[in-house]
């Protein structure tokens, strides 16, 4: 087990880029200099170290580990953002361009693997750190292994520790009733209309991701075991998608009261907000600031729990293109990116947890909901699973919205999200 020391810390402190679940920083350009052509170059697109200094992580220290086995090689870094990448992968397939390594998110490797995009890794990857079971699951299709995870997030309920004293709440809530009463009771209106405070700020936190963690938490499913088959039309999807519209229609919340964009954990800083679902990477990319952490201070953290508990994970999964100029470079290339030292270097300033079996490699992360994620992993559910995901995930935040807005029932919007998958299912 490779050992942390206090270089690797603070070149990780000195990241910063964008959180799986939220939009990253923009950019591109080129990546390392002294290469170019020659065997072993390669193309990298990635919606993670899109700063100046990740961009010393990626092409300083990943490069130069991967320079060690290719010394002439060129390094050429495209850096996106999670909002614009499906669109880029799909375009660069398209025109025959994919780079050769490509990070992604959690749920996308089905799709295109199905479509022969990304490469089966080989064994002396598979066979390297000890990964969590959980974050290796969302790199496979059909038992074969595409990707390895890069970093962990993962949606937990964080909650002012001070507004629940306040209001005699003394333990957190352990059922949709019960987060739905402390909602009602935590709300405060103005008296001349609008919110003083929200009891629940419904916009943090992806309202998909939202749904499917509250859809595993009633003992639901999105598809079955090859994602051909749509379940989450059921009286689980009408229940998750219920609890979520509910906070809308008794006045704990509303789709109008937001935090500023790219600042999801914002109203609960600023207590305008007392509980919300929300993604590890805000609270981690808080916490290493100096102000976020004094703030973090009074902030709780449990899990999602209707029949049973629940915890969403996604992050970040690193692949290669099947079709990449030298193939052997690249899955090099995967190797450096993925070792113990620069998984560290990603996970912190993103928010991200290590994706490692072995929790002393994350000991250092300085997120406050670490603890309780390390603790809950066998609770996990990931969105996916089906073949044509990524078309179908496009199809499920509108209707949500829809009904949260009144705009549409339960039932027809649940009904519209399974026609379109349905269609897209069998375009496969």
């Amino acid at each position: 087990m490779t050992n942390i020391d206090r270089r690797t810390l603070l070149r990780a402190a000195a990241v910063v880029s964008a959180g799986a679940a939220t939009a990253g920083l923009t950019g591109c350009g080129s990546g390392s200099s002294g290469g170019g052509g020659g065997n072993g170059s390669l193309s990298v697109l990635t919606p993670v170290f899109a700063t100046p200094e990740g961009k010393k992580v990626l092409e300083g220290s990943v490069t130069e580990v991967y320079r060690g086995k290719h010394p002439k090689a060129g390094v050429r870094v495209d850096y996106s953002t999670w909002d614009v990448l499906p669109e880029k992968i799909s375009t660069s397939l398209a025109g025959g361009t994919l780079a050769d390594v490509v990070v992604v998110g959690f749920g996308w490797v089905p799709p295109f693997a199905a479509k022969n995009t990304f490469a089966e890794l080989p064994a002396s990857l598979r066979s390297g750190p000890h990964y969590l079971d959980q974050v290796v699951a969302p790199g496979r299709y059909l038992d074969k292994t595409y990707a390895l995870p890069l970093g962990v997030d993962a949606m937990v309920v964080a909650y002012r520790k001070d507004h629940f004293e306040k209001a005699g709440i003394k333990r957190t809530p352990r059922s949709f009733q019960e987060l739905r009463a402390a909602a009602k009771e935590l709300t405060r209106r103005k008296s001349g209309g609008g919110f003083e405070r929200v009891g629940i700020d419904v916009t943090a936190a992806n309202l998909r991701q939202q749904w499917v963690a509250a859809l595993d938490a009633c003992g639901g499913r999105m598809f079955d075991t090859d994602g051909t088959k749509v379940l989450f039309d059921s009286d689980q999807g009408a229940q998750a998608l219920d609890f979520l519209a509910g906070f809308v229609k008794d006045g704990s919340s509303s789709l109008a009261f937001r935090a500023s964009q790219g600042l999801p954990l914002e109203t609960l800083r600023k207590g305008t907000s007392s509980i919300s679902l929300t993604a590890a990477s805000a609270i981690g990319q808080n916490a290493v600031l100096p102000e976020g952490r004094k703030d973090l201070e009074n902030i709780g953290y449990f899990l999602l729990e209707e029949r049973k508990p629940t915890m969403f994970v996604g992050g970040a999964l690193v692949t290669v293109n099947k079709r990449a100029r030298d193939p052997q470079a690249a899955f090099d290339f995967l190797g450096a990116l993925t070792a113990e030292d620069e998984s560290l270097a990603v996970a912190e300033p993103n928010g991200y947890l290590p994706p490692f079996a072995d929790a002393a490699v994350g000991k250092a992360i300085r997120n406050p909901a670490a603890p309780l994620i390390r603790d809950s992993f066998r609770y996990s559910v990931s969105e996916g699973g089906s073949p044509a995901w990524m078309e179908i995930r496009e199809t499920i935040n509108p209707a949500i919205e829809a009904v949260l807005t009144g705009k549409q029932s339960t039932r027809q919007a649940l009904t519209s999200i399974r026609k379109q998958a349905e269609d897209a299912i069998g375009r496969i």
